[in-house]
């Protein structure tokens, strides 16, 4: 009878042994999937932000290269030149540069200084 105790405690610590290291792998399954997925949606937002860096690396360079072309036009002679004709009113050797005044804008001046006097 003691023969058959022992085989039946032996039999009975076996099984729990059993379940104990299942528990531990279910357990360590479940802790591997949690890490796999966590890192899945650390790569997904990660590809992600790369898509957003990349489109404004490429709106960056279209910018560049039309600063580019507009610093290329802006040095040009002829640029200059009428750059300072406009802006600043300059004129070549010999020529003569006529401003005319336009009537409504001086009837405009005249009415508001008359209604400040007032």
């Amino acid at each position: 009878m003691s023969d058959s105790r022992e085989k039946v405690s032996k039999a009975q610590s076996v099984a729990s042994e059993r379940r104990i290291l299942r528990g531990i792998t279910i357990i360590l399954i479940i802790l591997l999937l949690l890490v796999g997925i966590k890192g899945s949606v650390s790569v997904l937002n990660l590809k992600s932000e790369q898509s957003k860096v990349e489109k404004n690396y490429d709106d960056l360079k279209v910018e560049r290269d039309d600063l580019r072309q507009e610093l290329k036009h802006i040095n040009t002679s002829d640029y200059i030149e009428q750059t300072a004709r406009d802006m600043l009113k300059m004129v070549m050797p010999g020529e003569i540069l006529y401003i005319i005044k336009d009537r409504d804008s001086e009837n405009n001046q005249a009415d508001t200084s008359n209604n400040t006097d007032n």
